[in-house]
């Protein structure tokens, strides 16, 4: 039974239309810890105030794995390639939301949602709704983290379809029948 689950959990991180990465956090909370036991309470202040220090954190980060959508969106061939490009994906505009996920983390939340900006492996400019789930306290808990980014684009497309059909919906019950 075991191995069936595990099958179908690597099948719906395969095969989901989304964008997912495993990531490791664990040497991040390590490092935010550490901050917290020199004293420092404003983790946001302290990094734009020693961005090099910002840097040094990011660099802790740890891609363990991603799906054939992240392959896909990003323009890699193979999960090597998208790894080895890093450099392009994560430019300088990410440093807002690396920030502010970090942040979220150092206060203690185990929720994030926000937008980010990527780069593919040609350059251009990919914007996402990114979201990720620490599922307890644990340092282990941390060092498997499931990061989701949807396109903004399409998620704006689907909110707005969604609010037009209820919209329709709407209309057509207050509208008495013809005939």
């Amino acid at each position: 039974m075991q191995k069936l689950n595990t099958n179908l959990y690597k099948l719906l991180f395969d095969q989901s239309p989304v964008s997912l990465w495993v990531e490791d956090f664990s040497e991040i909370k390590a490092y935010l810890d550490g901050l917290k036991n020199e004293g420092v309470t404003d983790v946001h202040a302290y990094f734009k105030t020693y961005p090099d220090k910002f840097h040094e954190c990011v660099s802790l980060l740890k891609v363990k794995d991603i799906n054939q959508a992240t392959l896909n969106i990003f323009g890699a061939k193979s999960k090597e390639e998208m790894l080895a490009g890093t450099d392009i994906i994560f430019g300088e505009e990410t440093n807002n939301s690396f920030l502010s996920s970090i942040v979220a983390m150092a206060e203690g939340h185990k929720h994030f949602e926000g937008q980010c900006v990527n780069y593919d492996l040609k350059g251009r400019r990919l914007n996402f709704h990114l979201s990720w789930n620490i599922p307890g306290d644990e340092i282990e808990d941390y060092k498997r983290v499931v990061v989701a980014m949807q396109d903004t684009p399409i998620w704006r497309g689907c909110v707005r379809s969604w609010k037009s059909a209820k919209l329709c919906f709407v209309a057509s019950l207050s509208k008495p029948p013809r005939g």
